[in-house]
């Protein structure tokens, strides 16, 4: 899985010339929240039973095995015979040298905790939905519906602004705009959520997060290449994805050890104990100060986000001034 993660804007940059680069990265990066929306969806109308289990995991062995299998054997080389543009046919620095030259750039340091912390509390939300939503009457069905439109807002949104940002070039703004939006909407769900009876203003809360949030990744994957060039792709691209799991981890052991005992007036709104999940239930608890710190973070890192994150499109900029010394 990390070496998936990683491997997005690498194979854009070196399969894909530079007009369908963004679309090439947005596609490779959404193909595993895509999975898992499809995986979660129908695994609970296979396997409806215990019994269908073993059918279940059958089913989902055959697709494994068939990319695996194309993976293995189809794939014969790293690059193509003729690289699609002037970057793809750089060398890379050495992984190494690259380490060292990355942590010096400022714009990759800003956008390595910002991406970090959209990802890990997109991770948060989705981790802890049910837990949050149940003390204010709101079924693990409902949490689970909440955690598929983030997903599919998310996959339009990614090829709509993929598209945009690669005819426009305007990937700085672009991400600016996203992870503002995702701000203003994660800070709503903070609010939203300590209110019962309100599904409708919840689900479009999460759907247009997740739309915005998703939009936001793969074009922050680019822009790391964009801001580090000429250190590899991947090694940008994966220390991105590790800031974002690593700062995922504290958020959500922070969240939980905020979140406090069920006020006994808010009991009577509370369906946790009628959990469908395989230990009978989930305990109650309040998470209403744990969601201020998640709302805090939102709005702090967006800020940053906004007014210090400043790049440099070195790629770009080298690939221009071939052409121009070409003509």
């Amino acid at each position: 899985m990390p070496f998936a993660m990683a491997s997005p804007a690498k194979v854009a940059s070196l399969w894909f010339p530079e007009q369908q680069r963004m679309i090439a990265t947005t596609v490779a990066s959404m193909s595993n929240p895509f999975g898992i929306l499809i995986g979660s969806a129908l695994s609970p109308i296979i396997a409806s039973s215990a019994s269908k289990m073993p059918t279940m995991l059958i089913i989902w062995f055959i697709p494994c095995a068939v990319s695996t299998v194309i993976s293995t054997f189809g794939v014969w080389s790293s690059k193509p015979p003729t690289p699609p543009s002037s970057s793809a046919a750089e060398e890379s620095e050495p992984y190494f040298a690259g380490l060292k030259q990355i942590i010096r750039i400022k714009s990759f340091r800003v956008l390595l905790v910002v991406l970090g912390a959209g990802l890990g509390l997109f991770t948060t939300l989705t981790t802890l939905i049910e837990q949050i939503l149940c003390t204010r009457g709101y079924s693990d069905n409902f949490a689970g519906l909440c955690s598929a439109l983030m997903i599919i807002f998310g996959l339009v949104m990614s090829v709509v602004l993929g598209l945009y940002v690669d005819k426009t070039r305007n990937f700085e703004i672009t991400a600016k705009i996203c992870f503002a939006f995702a701000g203003v909407f994660g800070c709503g769900f903070v609010a939203a959520s300590q209110f019962p009876n309100i599904p409708i203003i919840i689900g479009v809360i999460v759907s247009l997060f997740g739309g915005f949030g998703f939009a936001f990744y793969p074009i922050c994957l680019e822009l790391g290449v964009e801001c580090t060039f000429p250190v590899a792709e991947a090694t940008s691209t994966g220390l991105l994805v590790i800031s974002g799991q690593i700062q995922g981890i504290i958020y959500i052991v922070l969240m939980q050890i905020g979140a406090l005992p069920l006020p006994f007036d808010q009991m009577k709104y509370q369906v946790c104990s009628q959990s469908k999940s395989a230990d009978g239930g989930i305990t109650p608890q309040d998470f209403q100060y744990s969601l201020y710190g998640f709302g805090g973070i939102m709005a702090a890192v967006a800020i940053l986000f906004l007014f210090t994150f400043h790049c440099e499109y070195k790629r770009l900029k080298m690939e221009r001034e071939r052409q121009q010394a070409n003509q």
